[in-house]
């Protein structure tokens, strides 16, 4: 708790717990006396957590060869939020546009095509953040998302078309 006090109005601020009444005692500057104005605010506090993940092999990046049908598994620490918490495997180009919500891994890219990508795990309040709006948009996109909300690190996924190119339709022409 912190109470400040700057051209006589003072501002307590302090992380109230659900449930507890709380009683504030409200008296004059040196002893004056009249109306009080107490204006009260409340804050959600925000408790989820995106967790940290990892590829299985432990890296943070992995490049693969489309058509293979590579799989990437991944693996989720730390994860979690109180009750109502929503959570969500996003996956998102490097402007952080939406390409996918999948249910989890292990995620697959071979209909992808070339580039590279990112993999993220939300963890959300439904009722204090816009993931749902921002979702349901017609171009969602990472970076717009807004309150309660934690993304974790992102692992990238390099996405190559590995095909070996048909050279028996070139002609060679050497010259001395």
């Amino acid at each position: 708790s912190s109470c400040d006090v700057s051209s006589l109005h003072s501002l307590v601020e302090f992380v109230a717990e659900p449930g507890v009444e709380y009683l504030a005692l409200v008296h004059g500057f040196s002893g004056a006396e009249g109306n009080f104005v107490l204006d009260v605010s409340c804050t959600p506090t925000c408790d989820v957590e995106g967790g940290s993940i990892l590829y299985a092999d432990g890296s943070e990046s992995q490049t693969i060869c489309l058509g293979e049908g590579t799989e990437l598994d991944v693996t989720l620490e730390g994860e979690g939020g109180s009750e109502g918490t929503g959570f969500q495997w996003v996956i998102t180009d490097s402007d952080l546009n939406i390409l996918g919500l999948p249910d989890g891994p292990p995620f697959s890219f071979d209909d992808a095509g070339e580039g590279t990508c990112l993999i993220w795990h939300l963890a959300f309040d439904p009722e204090n953040s816009n993931v749902g709006e921002i979702a349901g948009s017609e171009n969602p996109n990472a970076g717009d998302l807004e309150g309660c909300f934690s993304l974790s690190n992102p692992l990238t996924v390099v996405r190559e078309d590995c095909t070996p190119s048909d050279c028996d339709n070139y002609r060679y022409f050497l010259a001395d």
